[in-house]
């Protein structure tokens, strides 16, 4: 009778013996999440890959002892409890598409076998008699506007939105791709993904009406790191579109009809690969040539071309001893430092400046950057007075590089050295550009926006939850576009954050930088497009919009 009792108190016990491995696996698993999203000032997509990195090996762990040691399972059914969550999760991600935003988060999922809406969009040309190009005084011809500095200073905005709230002029569906859009007059230009097709595409800045397309017989497609289309944004310069493709074609077209003059394939000319999320940088003109980045590891670190002709004219390496690069996805920008015209590169860890002969000038090394890391926002060049001795350069990242501010001094005529300023994770912007208004920069910092010194680096302040989107200067006001898609408008000043207005703009993820040509506003993202007119403020301080 005793061994009966003890035998059966035996086996009452080993369930709760047995219980101690979830329980302690349940503790750890929470840990983990306390540290990240409680304890650590992590960047929130470090945050994220500690949730991530815990659900998946917490899963797999307790599936393990759910099969082969709780004792719950039969023998026979052990490997199907095993692998039925993980034969789940293939299956889901067999059926659907799944859009995350910037930080990975799942926002939509799509059936595979349904098309794409960009698939369905027409990629030939409706043009039948060339477009009166006109350059007009508000022109945004390139990415990031006329100086590529992300800020429009001439015109001034009405600062009340319910009294003047934006009006939307039209919307259009547009194909895939993150580019922006380059304002010349009456027509605006931007990239698409229609179809197989790689296009660039000409619109009626008032009226939406497409005018024309080129098409390419290229695609970029990834299931990760945003979707599918091109990421660069046309440059418009003496009558010609300047694009470059997601895999290295550089176009040179007509910007009447959209007819090819010339092209390069600027990857398979020097043996390089296209980088992880896609080729993204905006050709640069400068006098009689274009830049473009050179490509992923094995390219030179930047290309010029002779804007006319597309004749090669020099292509510049990492070093003098002739060694490579890895590409970033910011775009070149001209500065003139010590009376020299150069144009500023980002690459992998550093930035570097090339004289317009193809002459590295300088180069300032960003070791605490990770390679790993990609590098998208544009550096920002302070000139110190006339900028004849130099200036400040500013360079920002996402995750865990941060921003730093370096000088360029100029010792004598082409001749200059760097020396660091500060260096910290203050501003961490990961798809964001940075605006400048005084001594203070304004950024997405990890998807909060913030204001930081420019000359000591210090956070003035942090707020506003804006996800990572893009931001604009117009004036001494800060149009916010969000990662939501949505519009706000918030003051630039240091001593305090002020958000005047906010509200819906577009109806899905939008990563693509907005455009304004006053008073036009041009926001897209990769299913549609729109345009609002802003209410902005005349000579004599009166509210202007057009009839």
């Amino acid at each position: 009778m005793a061994e009966t009792s003890n035998a059966e108190a035996a086996t009452e016990g080993t369930p709760r013996r047995r219980l101690w491995f979830p329980i302690t696996l349940a503790v750890l698993a929470a840990g983990a999440l306390a540290y990240a999203w409680g304890i650590s000032d992590l960047a929130r997509s470090g945050k994220l890959i500690i949730t991530y990195g815990t659900a998946l090996l917490g899963t797999a762990l307790f599936f393990s002892w759910l099969s082969f040691m709780s004792g719950l399972v039969e023998r026979w059914r052990r490997w199907a409890v095993f692998i039925s969550p993980w034969a789940c999760v293939g299956l889901f991600f067999a059926a659907f598409r799944v859009k995350c935003d910037g930080d990975n988060v799942p926002m939509t999922a799509e059936l595979r076998f349904w098309p794409k809406s960009y698939q369905e969009l027409p990629s030939g040309s409706p043009l039948s008699v060339p477009i009166e190009l006109v350059e007009g005084a508000h022109d945004f011809p390139q990415f990031l506007g006329a100086r590529r500095d992300n800020a429009v200073r001439d015109v001034r905005l009405a600062r009340d939105w319910n009294a003047n709230p934006p009006r939307r002029l039209w919307t259009t569906e547009v194909g895939a791709g993150f580019s922006s859009f380059a304002i010349v007059g009456n027509h605006a230009f931007t990239q698409e993904q229609r179809g197989s097709r790689e296009t660039v595409t000409c619109y009626e800045l008032k009226t939406g009406r497409l005018a024309w397309i080129h098409g390419d017989d290229v695609s970029f497609t990834t299931e990760f790191g945003g979707g599918d289309g091109p990421r660069s944004t046309p440059t418009v310069a003496g009558g010609r579109v300047y694009t470059m493709g997601a895999r290295g074609l550089l176009n040179c077209l007509d910007a009447r009809t959209g007819k090819a003059l010339w092209w390069r394939n600027v990857l398979k000319e020097h043996g390089a690969g296209v980088t992880q999320w896609g080729k993204a940088d905006s050709p640069l003109v400068a006098g009689d040539l274009v830049l473009v980045t050179g490509g992923g590891g094995r390219g030179p670190a930047l290309l010029a071309f002779d804007r006319k002709t597309g004749e090669p004219k020099w292509s510049s390496a990492w070093n003098d001893a002739g060694g490579t690069v890895a590409d970033s996805y910011a775009s070149p920008a001209l500065v003139t430092i010590g009376g020299v015209e150069q144009v500023l590169n980002v690459e992998d860890r550093g930035v570097a400046s090339y004289a317009l002969d193809g002459r590295r000038l300088w180069r300032f090394d960003w070791p605490w950057a990770l390679a790993m890391h990609p590098k998208v926002s544009q550096p920002v060049f302070f000139p110190e007075g006339d900028g004849a001795s130099g200036g400040g350069v500013l360079i920002t990242s996402g995750y865990t590089s941060g921003s730093a501010m370096f000088r360029v001094k100029a010792e004598s005529p082409g001749d200059f050295r760097t020396e660091p300023v500060w260096q910290n994770e203050n501003l961490r912007t990961k798809f964001c550009n940075v605006v400048v208004q005084g001594d203070y920069i304004y950024g997405l910092d990890d998807t909060i926006l913030a204001c930081v010194d420019r000359r000591t680096g210090e956070r003035k302040w942090k707020k506003g939850r804006y996800g990572h989107g893009q931001i604009m200067l117009i004036g001494d006001l800060i149009v916010v576009l969000t990662e939501a898609g949505e519009m706000a408008l918030v003051e630039a000043r240091p001593d305090k954050f002020v958000e005047l207005a906010r509200g819906p703009a577009l109806g899905y993820r939008t990563w693509n930088a907005p455009a304004f040509s006053a008073p036009y506003l041009l926001i897209r993202n990769d299913r549609e497009a729109a345009c609002y007119e802003l209410a902005v403020e005349g000579e004599q301080g009166a509210l202007e919009r057009e009839d």
